[in-house]
């Protein structure tokens, strides 16, 4: 038999669920769940014959970053192949499945021959906490709006594909390292670390509780069950770790039980992603069995099975009714969207976007979680920061803008700058003047400041007690090879308009020189430094293309700074987590108002509008950014002041 021979499993009558988008294939009745073991390490084909739909594969690689493709930085996912159960053990056959191949192909109606070389393993997981007293809550996802698929929808606690382990020997060359039990363990601990900053120490219990395969994206998913020595409380104040903002997601919690499962899962017209629904089937199925033996639980599992089906039904219908009455909407088809299916729920779009709730409605509709009394404010005020509350030679903060500023926090209502600076400079340079100079007499008013460092790479939150609390994105980075050659350049190409800003985390910046740097004679206007920055922006550029992160990071420009920052970063991002932070405080805006100095603020606004919120942006910047602006055909109020910098923000203050 050849080394590849083994197929991809088809639905059958040993699997334990079959509906229309996934199968669940194996189904632990065991509390401790599946072990797990490899029998044969194969290929993705044999050598020199040629590789199935060679070049979709190689058009969609050569859009991914280079340091992805090769070298130690390379890791394929985990293909599994004839899959079999033997008591409570899972055993397999594994090979490499490289992301590009799975996004080339991974839709139903491929050939089994396509299929081989694609459907990679990922792992999900349902996590439950430990309250006070031994109870437990469980943690779901509301996933966000920003998703490709499944935008703005319940999801699993963690989930991430899996990662495999290249056999570096020659013999091996083209496989992967066996995969076991504490290897699936260990990638989803690795997930929630990155998603939620639960360290692997505080997960107590995990263990494998099924497989499943998603119809719709065609790959596989271990499915398994977890519970943290953290309380729901501990978890909120991990918000903010590793990914979360990164993706926006927001976590809930709700009572650890079976038959909350059952509402999740069967009520909530939001339907979950298919293998995240396999994942609390799963769940609920094992919890069942610990509680009320097995028989009990197998009537569990089909009713839910059976409701689930009915609730796709009834999705479908919602959306059919909304297309037969809203029939112009099946032309409304935005930019990168495939067109509408008018017959049922389509993962492109919103739920809202075809006619059903939004999540949050759905969870507190069905009880899953209760509604909280929010704190309706007028206007939330969001600022950058260089250029717009500072003078832009000097850098020095305009007084008048920061008592406005200190005013409203005193008054209650949010503001949230935005800013590349570091938290460190903004420690000294605005929380120092608000605590000691512009009349914040109660520091517990600085709970309703929000800033964001590094364009959302750090952030600062404050207690009741108005004491800082600082927070970093570990998952942001900008090689160190890069940043030394950076500072290489700008202390010998460019030393007397710009310096390294070496007090950043999370990206690198050049900024303008201020003027207290004696080496040089005479100031430094924002005229020299601008003709500067052009030859940077140009060497930079090339420098970022010849070590292969031109798919990776980003070069922005801004008024004083030049800044190289992972794609992921932006105002746009920094935005989202402050849209969190709001929700966190209990903040509902009925309007934001955001004021920036370039094109690239515009971001802010996006952002906020994209989230459904009622936004007005006010340009204080430079002629040649406001022409950019006003032909954008933006959708929603642009302010343009006479003034510019700190004197349009301040203009724009008095008049309100």
């Amino acid at each position: 038999m050849a080394e590849n021979s083994s197929e991809i499993p088809h639905p059958s009558e040993t699997s334990e669920v079959v509906l229309n988008t996934f199968e669940i294939k194996f189904l632990s009745d065991s509390p401790e769940g599946f072990t797990a073991t490899t029998r044969q390490n194969l290929r993705r084909h044999e050598p020199n014959t040629p590789m199935p739909e060679a070049q979709r594969i190689a058009k969609v690689r050569a859009g991914e970053r280079k340091d992805l493709r090769i070298g130690e930085h390379f890791y394929p996912k985990v293909g599994l192949r004839d899959i079999r159960q033997n008591g409570n053990e899972l055993s397999f056959d594994v090979m490499p499945v490289t992301f590009p191949t799975y996004i080339a192909i991974r839709k139903p109606h491929e050939s089994l021959e396509n299929l081989h070389v694609s459907n990679p393993a990922a792992t999900s997981m349902v996590l439950l906490t430990t309250e006070t007293g031994g109870s437990h809550k469980l943690v779901f996802q509301h996933r966000s709006p920003k998703n490709r698929l499944y935008g703005d929808i319940p999801g699993s606690s963690i989930a991430g594909y899996l990662d495999a382990k290249l056999d570096r020997t020659r013999e091996g060359r083209g496989k992967i390292l066996p995969l076991t039990t504490d290897d699936i363990k260990a990638n989803i601990v690795k997930e929630a670390n990155e998603e939620i900053g639960i360290k692997p120490e505080e997960i107590t219990e995990l263990s494998i509780t099924g497989i499943a395969s998603d119809k719709q994206e065609i790959h596989d998913e271990f499915l398994l069950m977890g519970t943290t020595s953290l309380s729901s409380r501990d978890l909120a104040k991990r918000v903010g770790s590793g990914d979360y903002f990164k993706f926006s997601e927001k976590f809930f919690t709700m009572d650890a039980t079976p038959e909350n499962i059952e509402i999740l899962l069967t009520q909530v017209k939001c339907p979950l992603p298919p293998t995240h629904t396999a994942t609390f089937l799963a769940a609920g199925y094992s919890m069942v069995i610990k509680e009320r033996g097995l028989d009990e639980a197998i009537k569990w599992k089909d009713r839910v099975s059976e409701g689930i089906n009915r609730n796709y039904k009834e999705i479908d219908t919602i959306v059919q009714r909304y297309y037969q009455e809203n029939p112009q909407e099946l032309n409304n088809i935005p930019d990168k969207k495939p067109p509408r299916k008018p017959n049922g729920y389509d993962a492109s779009y919103l739920p809202q976007e075809q006619g059903l709730p939004d999540a949050i409605s759905e969870f507190e509709r069905t009880g899953l979680i209760k509604s909280e009394k929010k704190k309706i404010v007028d206007e939330a005020y969001v600022f950058d920061v260089d250029g717009v509350i500072t003078i832009p030679d000097s850098r020095q903060f305009d007084r008048e803008i920061m008592e406005d500023i200190a005013e409203r926090l005193s008054r209650g209502e949010p503001v949230i700058l935005n800013t590349g600076r570091s938290i460190s400079w903004v420690q000294e340079r605005v929380i120092a003047r608000l605590y000691h100079a512009h009349n914040v007499k109660d520091k517990a008013a600085l709970q309703n400041l929000f800033v964001v460092g590094e364009k959302g790479g750090t952030w600062l939150t404050f207690d009741e007690k108005g004491l800082m609390h600082e927070h970093k994105d570990d998952s942001i980075s900008v090689p160190q090879d890069l940043q030394d050659a950076v500072k290489r350049i700008v202390e010998e190409q460019f030393p007397k308009t710009m310096f390294f800003d070496e007090t950043k985390h999370t990206m690198v910046s050049v900024e303008m020189k201020e003027y207290d740097d004696k080496r040089f004679e005479g100031e430094i206007t924002l005229e020299d430094f601008h003709k500067d920055q052009i030859q940077l922006l140009q060497i930079l550029s090339e420098l970022i293309k010849n070590k292969g992160l031109e798919s990776f990071l980003d070069i922005d420009p801004t008024t004083i700074a030049t800044d190289v920052q992972n794609k992921t970063v932006g105002k746009d991002f920094a935005i989202r987590k402050a849209l969190t932070w709001l929700t966190a405080r209990g903040f509902s805006p009925r309007k934001f108002v955001t004021f920036g100095d370039s094109k690239s603020d515009v971001a802010m606004a996006t952002e906020l509008h994209a989230n459904g919120q009622n936004v007005e942006f006010v340009f204080v910047g430079k002629d040649s950014d406001r022409d950019y602006i006003q032909s954008a055909n933006l959708p929603f109020p642009i302010h343009f002041t006479q003034a510019t910098f700190n004197r349009g923000t301040a203009e724009f203050l008095k008049r309100e």
